[in-house]
């Protein structure tokens, strides 16, 4: 993260996978951002986590879906309307 800082970047976005002690696998989104004081010295940094599993599972499901339905419409011999 200090390579990005040090460029002049101020907020980092990231995605991470953890494996909990149960066996499930959670998906977080990881936003990490450096304050800075008048002269530009990194003075604090903050971070959010938050957790998205059930969006990127809902996003995998509607991508599935869509997938299916445009198999479906390609490949039929009368078509679709």
């Amino acid at each position: 993260m200090a390579r990005y800082w040090t460029e002049g970047k101020n907020v980092i976005q990231s995605q991470y996978r953890f494996v909990r002690k149960d066996g499930e696998i959670r998906e977080v989104e990881l936003t990490t951002a450096a304050l800075r004081n008048a002269d530009g010295d990194i003075v604090a940094v903050t971070c959010l986590m938050f957790d998205i599993t059930d969006k990127e599972k809902a996003e995998e499901a509607l991508r599935g879906s869509e997938e299916l339905w445009r198999t479906l419409i390609e490949t039929s011999p009368t078509g679709l309307s």
